[in-house]
């Protein structure tokens, strides 16, 4: 049996995507064993019963010293990235805590890994000038083992007919991504502005923006709680603007995944990870809901049936079983 071990840390959205819970559904279907230790209770005995080592965003003196730990017993190592660390924009807040001893610990890493996984072809390229191992791209998916994807489309049923709820959620490294498109948060008759995490003052009309008021919900870190929330919200829309540079352009597509189970259409801009079916470039949410509504409908349909046929849980862990099998000698090729 395959034995897999990760360091042991709080659950985060990126965990969500890429970690721990995709792991856990992964060595379930297959009959393997994943475990995540806190490093005070990992010994070299311990180790010595393990196959692979997985680690996800290795930036820390921790990750690294179990990184070599593992190595010592014959772990083979695998790391998962999904961002473009160290090109992180100014305007995104991250920049302030990420350091030289931070990117020199991801250098060191990707250099010792066995295989690296990232999100998106774009981020690939961008790995592969940083490491000579493998890059494989294994995107994001949809949770099926535990959230249901919507019938239809929110607009068919909406609480507020010919008022449409464009909805979007973020943290404050998104802040630069909002302030850069502030000029599309106007005040309408048909649409109501809603956001969750971080609170967009500067959209409001008393500091430069074009907003009345706030329509605004704190974040949950509880992502069972965080999807019962969108689906109350019940959007017509999700609104994602990015600024157009490096790091945004290897993003991937969690927020489209989110907006599709939420029962919504979505609103993008026209970065290489948003080309895929079901997006509405970020510019036309100047249109009228009116005029708009059969479009974003049909966007919300589209994105279903490329999620349904594509980006399941199930199947794409058949692409993460394929790694680990490389990894453990059972099949030399991806």
């Amino acid at each position: 049996m395959v034995k897999i071990l990760t360091l042991q840390s709080r659950s985060t959205g990126v965990s969500y995507y890429r970690g721990e819970t995709v792991m856990r559904q992964l060595c379930k279907a297959n009959g393997w064993q994943f475990d995540a230790i806190a490093p005070e209770n990992v010994t070299p005995e311990l180790l010595n019963s393990y196959h692979i080592y997985f680690d996800l965003r290795p930036t820390n003196e921790k990750n690294l010293n179990m990184m070599y730990l593992a190595w010592k017993a014959g772990c083979k190592i695998w790391v998962d990235l999904d961002d473009l660390l160290w090109n992180i924009p100014p305007s995104n807040s991250a920049a302030t805590t990420w350091s030289p001893t931070a990117e020199e610990n991801l250098f060191r890493a990707l250099a010792a890994a066995d295989v690296v996984t990232v999100t998106t072809e774009e981020l690939a390229k961008h790995t592969s000038t940083k490491t000579d191992r493998p890059v494989i791209v294994i995107p994001n998916a949809w949770n099926d083992y535990a959230v249901p994807m919507p019938e239809t489309w929110n607009g068919d049923d909406s609480k507020t007919p010919g008022i449409a709820t464009y909805f979007w959620r973020g943290s404050n490294t998104h802040a630069g991504d909002l302030y850069s498109h502030r000029h599309i948060f106007t005040e309408r008759n048909d649409v109501i502005f809603r956001f969750m995490g971080e609170l967009p003052w500067y959209l409001l009309k008393s500091y430069g923006g074009h907003l009345d008021r706030l329509n605004w919900d704190s974040f949950t870190p509880n992502t069972a709680k965080y999807f019962d929330k969108i689906k109350e919200i019940a959007p017509e829309a999700f609104i994602f603007p990015l600024e157009d540079n490096d790091f945004n352009r290897c993003k991937s597509n969690i927020s489209w995944i989110e907006a599709t189970l939420a029962g919504a259409a979505y609103f993008g801009p026209l970065l290489p990870e948003f080309d895929f079916f079901g997006v509405e470039p970020i510019g036309d949410i100047a249109f009228s809901y009116d005029y708009k509504e059969f479009d974003l409908e049909e966007a919300f349909c589209d994105a279903k049936v490329h999620i349904e046929e594509n980006l399941r849980l199930s199947q794409i862990n058949h692409q993460r079983a394929q790694v680990v099998k490389m990894l453990t000698g059972q099949n030399t090729t991806l």
